[in-house]
Parts: structure tokens; sequence; C-alpha cells
């Protein structure tokens, strides 16, 4: 599951019994950004996400795990399926290291001629261009409600907004409560506590 994936209660029993047979879960967790406390990494910024990519990782890069650990060698890498817009796919998740455990941060998503094409920011020490990190809600994030539009197929419920710092980088939020179940765009409150969950990278045509 992705953070943002509505799970059923019954659903949290498969989590105690998969760990022993599969490598690795994901687990949904929603962050939630508050500069009052300390969590997982403290203030850091681990990585900044820019209009020309995620520090040394750009579209010139090839997608391969050994090129992508030699720009970024404190990360280690592994495999998520993750849910796009339209479909799952699979995507190299980079995790950085942490007293408490490797925190997973970025997703890279590789474009059809092999180089990067996507990189997903998934933690908050990730900062998007204009200062968004995941876990920010809406109002925190500054974002200008006129760039956003409402999700579909796998992203039904989330609001996919544009940053103000960078044209090709995408920002996704989720709603609390039933907010999640609308199909245009929240207003107010409920608006102003969306929670982003990824900061998006893409590859400028």
């Amino acid at each position: 599951h992705d953070a943002e994936d509505r799970v059923h209660p019954a659903e949290i029993a498969l989590y105690r019994a998969h760990p022993a047979q599969d490598a690795m879960l994901q687990i949904p967790v929603v962050p939630h950004y508050s500069p009052d406390h300390r969590r997982i990494g403290g203030d850091e910024t681990w990585i900044r996400i820019e209009a020309s990519g995620a520090g040394p990782l750009d579209g010139s890069v090839p997608f391969d795990a050994a090129r992508i650990v030699a720009l970024l060698p404190d990360y280690t890498t592994g495999n998520a399926l993750i849910s796009l817009e339209t479909q799952t796919t699979d995507a190299l998740v980079l995790f950085h290291p942490n007293p408490g455990g490797a925190v997973q941060t970025l997703q890279v998503l590789p474009h059809a001629d092999g180089r990067i094409g996507e990189i997903h920011g998934v933690s908050r020490q990730v900062r998007g261009p204009a200062g968004e990190r995941p876990g920010m809600s809406f109002a925190d994030a500054k974002v200008d409600a006129s760039t956003c539009r409402m999700g579909t197929a796998l992203w039904a419920g989330l609001a996919v907004c544009r940053s103000s710092g960078a044209r090709n980088v995408l920002l996704t939020f989720s709603f609390r409560g039933a907010a999640g179940n609308a199909t245009a765009l929240p207003t107010g409150d409920d608006l102003a506590t969306a929670e982003l969950q990824r900061v998006i990278w893409i590859r400028p045509k």
C-alpha cells in the first residue's frame, strides 16, 4: 500500500502474517508535518527536488541502481510496487540511513529511453522547490489551489497540484474524513488540512 491508500481494519492481520515470508512490507502510514516536534531524522533536509531533478539525479542519469547509488553513496536501494494515477508499477526505492532504521526517501521511475523519468519524494526530509515537504498541510505548503485538480483512477480522492517553484514538479495531497471521497476539489478547512503525500519530479520534455 501507498500511504494514501485506504485500508480495511481486517486487513491489518495480513501485516502480522507476511513478515515471516516477505523481505519487505510497505505499511500505510500517513506522515503529519509539525515543525514543533522532532521525528525521524529531525528537521534535516536530506535531498531537495527542484526543476532540474533531485540532488544529483536528473534526466541524464541512466535508470540503473548502481549508477544511481554511485551518485548518492549514502543510500541503499530496494524495489516497491507503487500506484501511479492510471497503473501500478515497480519503482527503484532509495533508503536514507538513520539511527532508527533506514527511511524510504525517494522512488525512482524510468523513462522509455532508459534514463530517469520520474522521482517521487516520499519522506519529510525531502524538500520541494518551494519548501514543500511530505506531511505538510496544504495551507503550510502554500499551494495555489487554481493549479490543482482531483486525481482519477488509482489517485481518486487525491488532489494533484503544481509546485509554485517548478512547473514540472507535482504535489499529491490526501484528505481527511469524508473529504477523502470528494470528486471535486474541497474548499475551506477540508482543503487547508489536506496532507502532502508526494513531491513528484517529472523529466521535462
